[in-house]
């Protein structure tokens, strides 16, 4: 009886993270910095490698929902879930790359570099050891799609920082305050995917229904 009620409240947690996750939907249509949205840059602007990958938050919340209604993924949306994540990491750590090779030795563009990194780093380590200790492998093609962009986001947020200096800071405007709210609440999916031990299928309900 404990583990079905311990599974029912998971399900609440991670049903209201996936509504509240989205802010990243809205974030999408609204001015992320110079009155340019990520949704408008992705197909208008140069800039589309970097907006891009916001989109992901669309899958990430359809993937969030299928797993709290329906259980695990089925192989077609683990194919999906990995393959837009790997198709915008590329362009992410063509950014990285770019930056790197082009740094002038300013901090805020040394912070640019490293915060995506990390991210990508620890986000593999995290999936890896969860892929091969099999605990909760369920979770992994949403936390790489969570990783992408939280990646992405944290480097468009260091760059349009609103502080001025020598890099470009055009400020932020209301969606990269959405971003930044998406990005904390697929943080504490991370951790409460990462802290589980079983997948959050409808085992609970089956247990329930067996008792």
């Amino acid at each position: 009886m404990k583990t079905t009620t311990d599974n029912m409240s998971h399900r609440k947690v991670h049903l209201f993270l996936a509504i509240a996750g989205m802010t990243g939907i809205a974030g999408l249509f609204l001015p992320f910095t110079a009155g340019v949205s990520p949704f408008s840059a992705a197909f208008r602007n140069f800039l589309w490698i970097e907006c891009v990958p916001f989109l992901l938050t669309i899958p990430i919340t359809g993937a969030c929902i299928y797993l709290i209604s329906r259980g695990p993924l089925p192989k077609v949306g683990k194919v999906i879930a990995y393959t837009f994540s790997l198709a915008s990491a590329f362009g992410t750590v063509y950014i990285i790359y770019t930056g790197i090779v082009n740094w002038t030795s300013g901090m805020i563009e040394l912070v640019w570099i490293i915060i995506p990194l990390f991210v990508f780093i620890s986000g593999g380590w995290l999936i890896i050891n969860k892929i091969i200790k099999g605990s909760a492998r369920e979770y992994c093609p949403i936390m790489v799609l969570q990783f992408t962009y939280l990646a992405n986001c944290l480097l468009c947020l260091v760059e349009y920082w609103p502080s001025g200096g020598d890099f470009i800071h055009f400020g932020w405007e209301i969606g990269a305050w959405f971003s930044l709210a998406t990005a904390i609440i697929y943080l504490l999916q991370i951790y409460l995917f990462a802290t589980q031990k079983n997948e959050l299928s409808l085992q609970g309900q089956e247990a329930e229904t067996s008792i």
